[in-house]
């Protein structure tokens, strides 16, 4: 009955330490609580019935295992690039020994107990220490999960690869720190010749909240990177409809000068028809939206919200009408490349359909987000010839989006394209 309920504490305790890593990063627990359950139930096999055998491993030995075990799995069943899972395996194993520290160090110092008696006697207290443990954990993962205080912006990077050689490194030292940390406390704990333990505990203690620090830092950095290209975008956009502006001008320029020489000529019926065929505009609705749930772009992500914004400036100038329906099932920040890219194709299309003179225009954007997919689908009665495709950057830009793990589906006669991507 011990075992069985040992054995049980045991899945508890791994499930709640990958349960917190992939809660604090922003991924979506529904999506890999099965694969946690069997990484648990794997790892606890390995620890109780395999380690256990062999009982003149060292600790070091045992934890350097467990942790390769763990990234092996993780990357395997969650399907993670290796940064990835490094991170996740550092940050569940480096936590959930930094509460077990603390659990174990209060024990210690208000009662007769030793650290060897708490940590390998396999007793009531030990049991006591494990469920602790897990409480602490779970609670914590839950706080974050309601609070809101996940690190979405350095998920995004680890994810998308999009960190530079120096930040792969200030990780890769994190999670090896983490790694000796952790060995340094079990061999302090267990070696009778060290004296000041209690002393060295602590100083450990305050080493890993550190280096778990880490990562928080990096989410800080990065999400004032990410400010300061959100304003570079603005810039650029506000440049980019300037530009458009003096391009209307300048067509406008050729309209009034055509005009006058028609004028010249006394020839009202051409007139009429030049201006109804090249420069009258039918004015149009530009902005629609017919989900309720749009709100929570400006609220969830303001980026995407300032964005669609400017796309309303954009196609009101253009004649252009642009309608948005969104359906938001689970709001993430959307990366900033994307709404750049995103906003190229549109600026694109926008300017292809003024240059059309035809009365009738319009684009439709419909955005779909659910906890595992990220959709944008663009339509429009644009039609593009072989040579536009060539002359035009729309290709070069769901190139890009494909190139960066997307499902592209496009056809150009009518415009049509669909840019789909997988979350985690």
């Amino acid at each position: 009955m011990y075992h069985i309920l040992t054995f049980l504490i045991s899945i508890l305790e791994w499930s709640a330490l990958l349960s917190f890593p992939v809660l604090l990063f922003g991924y979506t627990f529904r999506r890999y609580r099965l694969s946690i359950v069997a990484i648990g139930t794997l790892l606890s096999l390995l620890s109780i019935f395999v380690l256990r055998m062999v009982p003149h491993l060292h600790l070091p030995i045992v934890i350097f295992i467990q942790m390769t075990v763990l990234f092996i799995l993780v990357r395997w069943l969650f399907r993670f690039n290796s940064l990835e899972s490094l991170v996740v395996t550092s940050s569940g194993y480096g936590f959930y020994i930094f509460t077990q520290l603390i659990i174990v160090e209060a024990i210690t110092a208000m009662s007769s107990y030793s650290y060897w008696d708490v940590l390998l006697s396999y007793t009531d207290v030990t049991l006591l220490i494990q469920s602790g443990t897990f409480l602490l954990v779970t609670t914590a993962s839950y706080g974050i999960y309601r609070g809101s205080y996940q690190l979405n912006e350095f998920r995004g990077h680890i994810e998308g690869d999009l960190l530079s050689t120096k930040e792969k490194r200030v990780i890769f030292v994190s999670a090896f720190m983490m790694f000796l940390f952790i060995c340094f406390a079990s061999y302090v704990m267990t070696t009778s010749a060290v004296l000041n333990k209690h002393l060295f505990v602590l100083f450990i203690i305050v080493l890993l909240f550190l280096v778990l620090s880490t990562y928080y830092v990096l989410h800080s950095i990065f999400q004032a990177k990410r400010m300061m290209e959100a304003k570079k975008f603005y810039l650029d956009q506000e440049q980019q409809l300037s530009s458009i502006v003096e391009t209307i001008q300048n067509e406008y320029s050729i309209h009034s000068n055509a005009i006058l020489k028609l004028c010249e000529k006394e020839s009202a019926p051409l007139i009429r028809e030049y201006v109804e065929k090249k420069v009258a505009i039918k004015k149009l609705p530009s902005f629609s939206v017919k989900d309720e749930s749009y709100h929570l772009f400006k609220s969830e992500d303001e980026v995407m919200y300032a964005f669609l914004i400017n796309k309303k400036k954009l196609s009101r100038l253009l004649g252009v009408e642009f309608k948005v329906s969104a359906t938001l099932e689970h709001v993430r920040p959307t990366s900033l490349w994307q709404i750049r890219y995103l906003s190229r194709i549109l600026d694109e299309v926008f300017v292809a359909l003024y240059r059309t003179g035809m009365s009738d225009l319009f684009v439709r954007l419909q955005i779909n987000m659910t906890d595992s997919t990220l959709e944008y689908r663009i339509s429009s009665n644009l039609e593009l010839s072989e040579q536009d495709v060539t002359t035009l950057k729309i290709v070069d830009d769901l190139m890009y989006f494909q190139q960066n793990n997307a499902k592209v589906d496009s056809q150009i006669r009518p415009l049509e394209c669909s840019i789909r991507f997988i979350r985690k």
